[in-house]
């Protein structure tokens, strides 16, 4: 025996409104997944050229620290920050450059240590590298 029409009414509308809601699920996740996506890489791309400013202020401390055309400077004078809103590359970022000497019998021990910062949005990225260096006496 068949249904009848009066038994099957209704019956596409659940289907309807089921197939809509498993569609705005699956929406939902997809655009959850793309969102934490693109975050990834915003922190990679940041976190790439936060580690270059922390780089080139390391260069930039060792050059304070030891000029190629005058005398080798105290340690104190490389004690600065450097800011990268002309760069095209490392715009948003800057860097923190601390220097340390300690003296150890007749060597002279430099520690650079350069904190790379990069902002974007709420979101910032810092990366920390450190250099030394020693004078024989």
């Amino acid at each position: 025996m068949r249904p009848s029409y009066q038994s099957q009414r209704g019956s596409a509308l659940i289907v309807a409104i089921f197939v809509i809601v498993v569609t705005s699920l699956l929406v939902a996740t997809l655009s959850g997944l793309l969102r934490t996506s693109n975050e990834s890489v915003v922190t990679e791309v940041y976190g790439t050229r936060a580690f270059t400013a922390a780089q080139s202020g390391l260069q930039q401390g060792m050059n304070q620290l030891f000029p190629l055309d005058s005398e080798m400077q105290a340690c104190p004078a490389v004690d600065t920050s450097m800011d990268f809103s002309d760069a095209k590359g490392l715009q948003n970022c800057e860097v923190s450059i601390q220097c340390m000497s300690d003296n150890y019998e007749s060597d002279t021990h430099y520690r650079l240590i350069a904190t790379g910062e990069c902002t974007v949005g709420a979101q910032v990225t810092t990366r920390v590298l450190a250099m030394e260096a020693r004078t024989l006496e």
